[in-house]
């Protein structure tokens, strides 16, 4: 009788940071070593700012958000656990602090014009690609990638991104979302089943 394998996603945990081990950062940032911080934030960023971008759909929001979570984390520094997968910390709390600005009205763009303005990069040469078989090198492409993005949730961009780009596991994403390792897996099959209907045309 044919089961579902109970084989267990290896972690893919951020474990160092421009040479460092990441809990020797952390434990930095922990003691007030404002150089440890500056090391987290850049090795952050990028990702922490597209999560933010894709649930706040403002570029300047964006980087407003990220910005309040590593003020957050440095005025918590004292507590923070050394331990913790710091890309699923980080990226929650991104994700609550743009939920919380959503919430108050403090988000004015739309996510088609931040597709339009090709805001939302495609993804890079060797990165996995949103459906297989399909040609990337064209811009004719790159527009209907685009658009097809527009057609996903936020919940849905936020989990491909964190899946193609950064290759989280589904726990880790799920601990992302606030979902269970079944519900977040569950989301990246159902944006890229929506990628790939929207880019039938391209497979070759």
């Amino acid at each position: 009788m044919t089961g579902r394998s109970n084989t267990v996603e290896p972690s893919n945990r951020l474990t160092v940071i421009e040479g460092l081990p990441v809990g020797e950062v952390l434990a930095g940032i922990r003691v007030g070593d404002q150089t440890a911080l500056a090391s987290l934030y850049r090795a952050m960023y990028a990702l922490l700012w597209r999560i933010a971008l894709l649930m706040t759909r403002s570029a300047a929001t964006a980087e407003e958000v990220v910005q309040d979570v590593f003020l957050a984390l440095w005025a918590r520094r004292e507590v923070l656990d050394v331990e913790v997968d710091i890309q699923v910390y980080l990226a929650a709390a991104v994700r609550n602090r743009a939920n919380d600005i959503g919430r108050h009205g403090m988000v004015v763009s739309t996510v088609e014009r931040a597709v339009e303005q090709h805001t939302l990069d495609a993804p890079a040469v060797g990165m996995a690609a949103p459906a297989p078989d399909v040609a990337v090198e064209t811009q004719e492409f790159y527009d209907a990638y685009y658009r097809a993005l527009a057609l996903l949730t936020k919940r849905e961009r936020t989990a491909l991104l964190l899946r193609w780009e950064q290759e989280l596991t589904f726990e880790q994403i799920g601990g992302v979302l606030g979902l269970s390792n079944v519900g977040a897996r569950a989301v990246v099959l159902r944006g890229q089943q929506k990628i790939q209907q929207a880019l039938a045309d391209y497979r070759t």
